[in-house]
């Protein structure tokens, strides 16, 4: 059952005597009503737009404008209330040019007692909250299409850097577009830290995410949606998984690095006793006809024995 809360209806009618017999039927029903009157277009679309009726009962020959003329004006303003058609006349060409421009249906004047003047409002504020519920959820497709398009875009930023700093940044930037609020991003290594921020306001909300020796954490300055949050801890996974990359692409240089360290302090060890090596056997190699004694040989091997032990 539609909860009764109070139906805000603007009625649009040139005709003074018909506004004030709706005001009499208005006054005589158990609905709960705020009611507002218009005798024109312009003026109609001023409070339309300035305080967005529930309905609209719109008389279908409003002077020099026609009903269609008016219904189409109220949609390009932005005005999404239900809008049933007045009419005094059986004009079935205007009534039908406004139905197809967007009025839900038609009422004649002369039957507007309280009673169909109460089912029409029913009716029509029904119509109204279900085209609001729909537009409410359209909006929020087309804003959960467009955060995770952001997130995906975002994502593949991160992959492209190769640096901590430039990973920061581009996760930060990502995290304030796809929440449109202030972020900051922060990745800390081994007790070294990237940070970066779109603004100066503190963290009113911040979510991190550690493992090994790597912790990335995201701040906002304001309290973020439940969606925006699973959107988050997405984009810390993805931004932890590859700092941790790096990490490691950092570990391996630096393996190499100390194994050639390690390469170059053992050549250069070995250098000395293979130049002593290489000595010592040329002169055994020059030793028959050389005139070198046994005693001078032996103390050559004893050498060559020396470094090598």
């Amino acid at each position: 059952m539609m909860r009764r809360a109070m139906i805000d209806v603007l009625v649009i009618d040139d005709d003074l005597l018909d506004l004030r017999a709706a005001e009499r039927a208005a006054k005589k029903i158990q609905l709960p009503l705020r009611m507002r009157t218009a005798t024109d277009q312009a003026s109609a679309i001023a409070l339309a737009t300035a305080e967005p009726p529930d309905v609209i009962l719109l008389d279908v020959n409003l002077g020099p404008s026609t009903g269609e003329e008016v219904v189409i004006a109220l949609r390009e303003a932005g005005v999404d209330a239900a809008i049933v058609l007045l009419t005094g006349s059986a004009d079935a060409e205007r009534v039908a040019a406004a139905l197809s421009a967007g009025a839900i249906k038609y009422v004649a004047k002369s039957a507007l007692d309280p009673a169909r003047l109460e089912s029409t409002l029913l009716g029509a504020m029904r119509v109204t909250i279900a085209e609001r519920r729909a537009a409410d959820a359209q909006r929020a497709l087309e804003r959960r299409t467009r955060q995770l398009e952001q997130l995906v875009e975002t994502s593949v930023a991160i992959a492209a850097e190769s640096s901590i700093d430039a990973m920061t940044e581009a996760a930060g930037r990502g995290a304030a577009s796809m929440c449109t609020t202030g972020a900051s991003a922060r990745i800390e290594m081994h007790g070294a830290i990237s940070a970066w921020a779109s603004n100066d306001e503190p963290a009113v909300w911040a979510f991190e995410h550690a493992r090994g020796g790597v912790r990335v954490v995201l701040g906002f300055s304001r309290e973020l949606l439940s969606d925006e949050r699973l959107l988050v801890v997405e984009l810390a996974r993805i931004l932890l998984g590859s700092a941790e990359n790096v990490a490691l692409v950092e570990e391996a240089r630096e393996a190499a690095r100390d194994r050639q360290d390690i390469v170059a302090i053992v050549s250069h060890d070995l250098r000395t006793p293979l130049q002593s090596l290489s000595l010592g056997i040329d002169a055994i190699r020059l030793w028959p006809g050389s005139g070198r004694s046994l005693e001078e040989l032996g103390k050559t091997t004893d050498r060559m024995r020396r470094s090598i032990a």
